[in-house]
Parts: C-alpha cells; sequence; structure tokens
C-alpha cells in the first residue's frame, strides 16, 4: 500500500507499507509482515459464535431437565418453553458432538464453515465420522 503525502512545503513523501487484508468471521483484518527484531507472527484471535455456543448450553440444560425427570418428554419441554418440539430435538442432539468439537466451539476455533444451521442437520454419531462429516479430518 504506498501513500503520497503532500507538505505545506510542496515535497511528496511517499509512505510504503507492504500489507494484507483478509477475512475471518465476516471483519476485515489488517496482515503486516512482521518487523526485525519481532519474534511472534501476527495471529488473529479466534471469534467465538454466540449463536453455537448459546445452542451448546441450551442443548445440556435442556438434556439435564429429561435426565432428573423436571420434563418427561420433549414435547413438555417444548411446551413449557414456547419452542417447536422439534427444535428442541434438533438442539438436544448436540450432546452428541464430540468432546474436541464441542471445545473448539466453545474456544472460538471452528472452522468458518461450522454454523448453527449446519449443526442442526442430520449427522454421524460416531465421533470419528463426526469430524469427517464436518471437515476436521482429511
Amino acid at each position: 500500500m504506498n501513500k503520497a503525502i503532500i507538505s505545506r512545503d510542496g515535497n511528496a513523501i511517499v509512505v510504503s507499507v507492504p500489507v494484507n487484508f483478509t477475512r475471518k468471521f465476516g471483519r476485515r483484518y489488517l496482515i503486516v509482515p512482521p518487523t526485525e527484531g519481532d519474534d511472534l507472527p501476527f495471529v488473529v484471535t479466534p471469534r467465538k459464535d454466540d449463536k453455537l455456543i448459546t445452542a451448546l448450553v441450551r442443548a445440556q440444560k435442556w438434556g439435564r431437565y429429561l435426565d432428573v425427570g423436571k420434563y418427561n418428554k420433549i414435547d413438555h419441554l417444548a411446551e413449557e418453553n414456547e419452542i417447536n418440539a422439534s427444535y428442541v430435538s434438533r438442539i438436544i442432539r448436540l450432546n452428541l458432538l464430540a468432546p474436541d468439537i464441542k471445545e473448539m466451539i466453545l474456544d472460538g476455533t471452528q472452522p468458518n464453515t461450522m454454523k448453527l444451521s449446519e449443526l442442526l442437520k442430520p449427522f454421524p454419531d460416531d465421533w470419528q465420522a463426526q469430524r469427517r462429516h464436518f471437515g476436521l479430518v482429511t
């Protein structure tokens, strides 16, 4: 990126900074190369997906409600919370996710393609098959 700055006396000063732009989590980031003496590369901190985290929390909570007998059926839980029973069952199914996938979501390091809409679709019960299904294993 070059930018010419004209000083008051009419002389031009050209400032050149090698920079790249990238998109991550819907935001634009500047990637500036390390300067001399910098041992650490530029790192983009992970961004947590609030929708995914909320869904995991609900899955845990609703699953626990059913386990302890607070609700006898998914229908009762859905009716009490004024939510569609189909949605409740799809959210509760998130409890079947592999622990490392849940950890990725909670840490914000899941792939960009892992959205709530994708997690609510059918996925395998087997943890290794889940990793392949979500593209986490090559």
